[in-house]
C-alpha cells in the first residue's frame, strides 16, 4: 500500500482570490426582492467589540505571518501586521532563580505547564483578578512596578558550544514585558563559565563565581499597562525549529509583536515547559500587591495534542511577587489549546504550587459541525429542486425550528457548511458553475450577511473545507482536474493566504477532512481506487506528514468522517454496497479499532454531526422518500431514532463534516 505523492515545492498554478463576477444573481436571490438604491446612513458610534470577539481576532492574528524580523502592531478588527520602528530593550537581567525557593510565587516556586514533547506556542493570560488595585516593586531601581514573563524550561542548546564545559551549560529563554513600555526576548547562557560571546553581556550571581550570559532581542514599544487591565493583557511566544521565534503582546484591541531567529537557542528543540506569571521588573525584585488582591493565571500550549499539560510545581525566574498558591477553584474550559490554570492571592496559604492548579483539556469542535444557532448541537441543511435553502434547528431528534433561507439560481451549490468567521456559528459556501464563490453567514435561520469571496478557473472544485491553520476559522480546500492541490486560509470572507499544496496521481481522491491527530488542525483524507487510504497532516498551508492508513476491499466506500468515540480526533465513516456500516477509530494514521455498527438498504447516509451535544459525533440518514433518522453514536454503540420527513427536499452534507 503506498500513499499519494506529495511535491516539496508548491504547485505553481496555487488558486489566488481574484474579483468576484457574477454574484448578484446569488446574493439578490436570498434577499428574494429586487435591489433599489438606499439612502447614506448617517455616521454611526463604532461598537466597542465583545472580549469573545477580541479574543477570536487575537486567535486569528497568531496565525498570520509577520512579513519579515523585525516589530509590529496591528489594531482590531484588522487582518494585518503594521511595521514599526523597533528600540533597544533594557540592558538589565531577569535571572534564573536559585537558592531556596520563597513561600511566595516566583523564585522557582511556581506552576508551569510540562509535556512529554514539544512546545510550539505558548500563552500566558489571566482568567480574572479582584480586589487588585495597585503594585509596586521591591527595587526602587526597578523600570516599573512588574513584569509579565513567559519562560521556558532550562535546556540543552547548541549555542552552549562555546562554554567551559558545554555539557553543564544550558539555555534558558523568556519572553518579557516590562511594565517601562517594552515587550522583548531575553536569551540566557547558564554556566557558561568562560568570556560571553559577541553582543552577550555578563552575569555572575551573587555569592558564586560563575558566570551567566544574556542577549536581548530587539524591543517593541508599547503603552505602560495599569495592572488593574491584567485580564486583557496576554504574552504569546512561538518557537520554530529552523525558522523564527516570535513574540506577541495583547492588550485588548491591540497587538505588539517582535520576531527573531529560533537559531539563537534553537529554542523549538528543547521547550518542553513554560512558566507564566506577573513579577517583579527584573534582577531578582518581588512585585507587591495590595492586599486582598487575588488572580486566576491560565497558561496555554501548543504541543500538537489537546489533552491538558501537566503541572511542573516549579519555576524558573528569579524575580517574584508577594502571592500565596490558594486552593483551585472551578476552571472554564479552553477554547483552542489546552492549558494550566491555577489561582494566587495574597493570603497566606501553605497551599502546594499544584494543589492550585487545574489542567485543561482543549474543547473539541470535531463533532460539533453544522451548528448554524450555535447551541452546540447539530442542525440539518436543506435544498430543493427549485434551488430553495432551508435549515431544521435540531436538539437531538427534535426539531425545535424550521424556516426559508431563500432561494439560488441552480447553477450555484453549496459545497460547504464551517464558521468561516469564528463566531460560532456555521456559515454556507456557495461555488457556481463558472468558477464564483460565496458565503452566506448565518445567525440561526437568519442569514446575516452575504459575501462574495473569488472566482477560479472551473477546471478547480472546491474538494473540502476545515480549520488547517487551527485560528478556529474554515478553510477552503481546492483540487483541479490535475491531481493539483491547495488551500485558502480565510478570514470570513476574506483569503489571507492561497498556497498550493501539492499533487497526486489520478487514482487518488480527496474524501474528507478532519483532525486526525489531535493537533487542532484539519488533515487531508485520501481514498484511491485500489482502496488505499492515506492521510495528509497539515499545519495551515504545509503537509508537515503523508502517511498511509491501510486498504480496504473496493466494495466499501468512506461515507464520512467524525469523532464518534469523543477522544478529540476524526474517526472514519465506512458503508459497503450490501448497506454494512463500520467506522475505523484513529490515533494519527493508526486505526485503533476497526467495528461494525449495522446494516441498512434503501436509506443513504446524509452526513454527521453531535445532534445532542453529548461530544461524540452522530450518523444523519435520509431515505428516497424524504424520511430522516439519526444514530446516536457511541463509539461503536448506537441508538437510532427518527426525526421526520421533507419530500422533495435533499439535505446538503457535503464538506459539512
Amino acid at each position: 500500500m503506498t500513499s499519494p505523492l506529495k511535491t516539496n515545492s508548491l504547485h505553481s498554478r496555487a488558486l489566488t482570490a481574484v474579483s468576484v463576477l457574477g454574484l448578484a444573481a446569488l446574493l439578490a436571490a436570498r434577499e428574494g426582492r429586487a435591489q433599489t438604491p438606499t439612502p447614506t446612513p448617517a455616521p454611526a458610534v463604532t461598537p466597542q467589540p465583545s472580549s469573545k470577539s477580541l479574543r477570536d481576532w487575537h486567535r486569528s492574528m497568531r496565525h498570520v505571518p509577520l512579513p519579515k524580523r523585525g516589530c509590529f502592531t496591528s489594531s482590531y478588527p484588522s487582518t494585518q501586521w503594521q511595521e514599526v520602528p523597533c528600540t533597544t530593550a533594557p540592558a538589565r537581567p531577569y535571572p534564573p532563580a536559585r537558592g531556596r525557593r520563597p513561600d511566595t510565587v516566583g523564585g522557582g516556586n511556581d506552576v508551569s505547564a510540562q509535556v512529554a514533547s514539544h512546545i510550539s506556542e505558548a500563552i500566558g493570560s489571566f482568567d480574572s483578578m479582584t480586589g487588585v488595585t495597585s503594585v509596586t516593586d521591591s527595587d526602587p531601581n526597578a523600570p516599573s512596578g512588574f513584569s509579565l514573563q513567559l519562560n521556558s524550561n532550562f535546556f540543552t542548546t547548541p549555542a552552549c558550544s562555546g562554554a567551559a564545559n558545554p555539557s553543564k551549560c544550558l539555555g534558558w529563554q523568556q519572553f518579557v514585558y516590562s511594565n517601562s513600555g517594552i515587550a522583548f526576548v531575553q536569551y540566557w547562557l547558564l554556566g557558561y563559565n568562560t568570556t560571553c560571546p559577541a553582543r552577550w553581556m555578563k552575569f555572575t550571581p551573587t555569592g558564586t563565581s560563575e558566570i551567566d550570559c544574556f542577549l536581548n532581542s530587539n524591543g517593541v514599544s508599547l503603552p505602560v499597562q495599569d495592572v488593574t487591565n491584567l485580564v486583557n493583557l496576554s504574552l504569546t511566544g512561538q518557537a520554530n525549529a529552523g525558522g523564527a521565534d516570535t513574540f506577541i503582546m495583547a492588550t485588548g484591541s491591540n497587538l505588539y509583536s517582535e520576531q527573531d531567529d529560533d537559531g539563537v537557542l534553537s529554542l523549538a528543540q528543547g521547550w518542553q515547559a513554560v512558566e507564566f506569571n506577573i513579577v517583579g521588573d527584573g534582577d531578582g525584585s518581588e512585585a507587591t500587591f495590595n492586599s486582598g488582591s487575588t488572580i486566576v493565571v491560565r497558561t496555554s500550549t501548543d504541543y500538537g495534542s489537546p489533552n491538558a499539560p501537566s503541572c511542573l510545581g516549579e519555576g524558573f525566574t528569579g524575580e517574584t511577587n508577594n502571592l500565596f498558591f490558594v486552593q483551585a477553584s472551578a476552571v472554564p474550559p479552553s477554547e483552542s489549546l489546552p492549558a494550566v490554570v491555577f489561582t494566587q492571592s495574597s493570603t497566606s496559604s501553605t497551599t502546594a504550587p499544584c494543589s492550585s492548579a487545574t489542567g485543561v483539556r482543549a474543547t473539541s469542535k470535531l463533532a460539533d459541525t453544522h451548528d448554524f444557532n450555535g447551541d452546540g448541537k447539530s442542525d440539518i441543511a436543506w435544498r430543493d429542486t427549485s434551488g430553495d435553502a432551508a435549515v431544521w434547528l435540531m436538539s437531538g431528534a427534535s426539531l425545535l425550528q424550521s424556516a426559508g433561507l431563500g432561494s439560488a439560481p441552480a447553477v450555484w451549490s453549496v459545497v460547504g457548511q464551517r464558521d468561516f468567521n469564528g463566531d460560532g456559528k456555521a456559515d454556507w459556501l456557495w461555488h457556481d458553475t463558472s468558477g464564483n464563490v460565496a458565503m452566506w453567514f448565518l445567525d440561526g435561520v437568519e442569514v446575516t450577511q452575504s459575501a462574495g469571496v473569488g472566482n477560479v478557473p472551473t477546471a478547480w472544485s472546491i474538494a473540502g473545507t476545515g480549520d488547517f491553520n487551527g485560528d478556529g476559522k474554515g478553510d477552503i480546500l481546492w483540487a483541479d482536474s490535475s491531481g493539483n492541490v491547495a488551500v485558502w486560509l480565510m478570514n470570513g470572507a476574506q483569503l489571507l493566504q492561497s498556497a498550493g499544496l501539492g499533487s497526486a496521481p489520478a487514482a487518488w481522491s480527496i474524501v474528507g477532512a478532519g483532525d486526525f491527530n489531535g493537533d487542532g488542525k484539519t488533515d487531508i483524507l485520501w481514498h484511491d481506487t485500489s482502496g488505499n487510504v492515506a492521510i495528509w497532516f497539515m499545519n495551515g498551508a504545509q503537509v508537515t506528514q503523508s502517511a498511509g492508513v491501510g486498504n480496504v476491499a473496493t466494495a466499501w466506500s468512506i461515507a464520512g468522517t467524525g469523532d464518534f468515540n469523543g477522544d478529540g480526533m476524526t474517526d472514519i465513516l465506512w458503508r459497503d454496497t450490501s448497506g454494512n456500516v463500520a467506522i475505523w477509530f484513529m490515533n494519527g494514521a493508526q486505526v485503533t479499532q476497526s467495528a461494525g455498527v449495522g446494516s441498512v438498504s434503501a436509506w443513504s447516509i446524509a452526513g454527521t454531526g453531535d445532534f445532542n451535544d453529548d461530544g461524540k459525533s452522530d450518523i444523519l440518514w435520509q431515505d428516497a422518500s424524504g424520511n430522516v433518522a439519526i444514530w446516536f453514536m457511541d463509539g461503536a454503540q448506537v441508538t437510532p431514532a427518527g426525526v421526520g420527513a421533507a419530500p422533495g427536499w435533499s439535505i446538503l452534507g457535503a464538506h459539512a463534516d
